[in-house]
């Protein structure tokens, strides 16, 4: 806030480069000059709030503002001295100053609330009265030095993640199959659809695959792959318990499956919750998490029991699985 002078010889002068020492030419929001001495009085360090609101007389829009203690000492004994003056309210934002309003001083003004005038609108007396909220109004920055750094660090991450999903996926295809040989070979094939619908589901959320995205991948193979170990590790024991190899088909899918859901089902909550509680990266892994465990179910139960009826479903004597060693006790 600062005192104005509004003297026309002396504001022409001015108008013209000729200021007189110690005042300043500024524009109005009509662009008319005003002729304004530097001595400032008040500053937004001395206001505690402000709002917008309407004047009672005019209707127009207009901003409350309150001082703390200190300054509406300052603005009372200002006010009080130069009765009958203009006083500019002036406000400078990003190397630029306008000046908002500048009210004939009538009275001397106690209390610390003070109306500022000269709205447009609503909208302009809201934005002006976060402005002064917000203290010394908008601080000037200078840009030193700029620079544009390129992927290539979160690119080695992102391919260093994708190979070890890779060699994770290859040990336990390697493992599955020797283990479980033809069964093995039917649990890799589920495998790698549970993958192909994952992403499939990930590329119709258009969900971006990150660091967290690419942990729960690897999470969700283990876990798909412990389904088939479950369901082929019940055939064998069927066939240790002397049934044929039909019955323990169809026995390991059917008694495997409580224990795949009861399993499922609790790690599919704790993937929820960090859904629902975390964030960024965290929700990001939840994501990927829970729908792998849906994919896992769908394609550990229905796409490896599929293969296992096209293989031996047509047969009606079946001697022998190929499911690897079968020990008795």
């Amino acid at each position: 806030m600062d005192e104005e002078k509004t003297d026309a010889a002396t504001l022409e002068k001015a108008e013209q480069g000729q200021a007189p020492l110690g005042d300043d030419v500024f524009r109005n929001r009509d662009g008319r000059a005003i002729l304004v001495k530097k001595n400032v009085v008040l500053t937004g360090d001395y206001i505690t709030d402000a709002g917008p609101g309407v004047d009672s007389q005019s209707g127009r829009s207009t901003v409350n503002v309150s001082l703390d203690a200190r300054g509406a000492r300052i603005f009372k004994e200002v006010t009080r001295e130069n009765v009958g003056k203009r006083m500019a309210i002036l406000l400078i934002e990003k190397g630029s100053t306008e000046v908002i309003t500048a009210p004939v001083i009538n009275e001397e003004i106690g209390g610390g609330r003070v109306q500022i005038s000269g709205m447009a609108n609503t909208q302009e007396a809201t934005d002006i009265s976060l402005l002064l909220r917000a203290g010394a109004l908008a601080a000037p920055m200078d840009i030193i030095e700029e620079r544009t750094v390129g992927p290539s660090m979160g690119e080695e991450n992102i391919k260093r993640g994708m190979h070890s999903t890779l060699w994770g996926f290859a040990a336990i295809a390697v493992f599955m199959m020797i283990y479980y040989v033809m069964f093995g070979g039917i649990s890799v094939i589920a495998l790698s659809v549970n993958l192909l619908l994952l992403v499939a589901l990930l590329s119709m959320l258009q969900a971006t695959l990150t660091l967290p995205g690419l942990a729960a991948v690897a999470l969700t193979l283990g876990m798909a792959i412990d389904a088939n170990v479950l369901i082929n590790e019940r055939i064998r024991e069927e066939l240790r318990n002397g049934n044929t190899p039909q019955a323990s088909i169809h026995a390991g899918y059917e008694r495997a499956w409580d224990t795949i859901l009861d399993s499922n089902v609790t790690t599919l909550i704790a993937g929820l919750a960090l859904f629902m509680f975390g964030s960024g990266p965290v929700k990001g892994f939840a994501v990927v998490h829970v729908l792998g465990i849906l994919t896992s179910m769908f394609s550990a139960v229905v796409v490896s029991r599929a293969i296992v009826n096209l293989l031996y479903g047509y047969r009606r004597k079946v001697s022998k699985l190929s499911i690897g060693q079968i020990y008795k006790a």
